[in-house]
């Protein structure tokens, strides 16, 4: 074996061993939390479109945000429509 992979040999061993230290290591217990902060709910409006969709807004902040959930149940839109 030649000088160049014995020290390639021992950088490795090295290596792997101060890379597994830390993770040994002890870890210190993060800081006690401070009381939670007032929270309310705003008021929801619920209503149903004309062509059966159910809208849920509920103001929060000053930035519009968007959330869509979208059901689809197939029993009802696949039944073989009536003779």
């Amino acid at each position: 074996m030649n000088t160049t992979m014995k020290k390639l040999g021992l950088l490795a061993i090295a290596g792997s061993i101060l890379g597994i230290a830390p993770a040994m290591a002890q870890k210190q217990a993060p800081p006690e939390g401070g009381p939670p902060r007032a929270f309310t709910v705003p008021a929801n409006e619920t209503y149903s479109l004309p062509n059966g969709l159910k809208v849920t807004l509920v103001p929060y902040g000053n930035i519009p945000k968007t959330a869509i959930t979208w059901q689809w149940t197939p029993e009802k839109s696949m039944k073989a429509p009536a003779a």
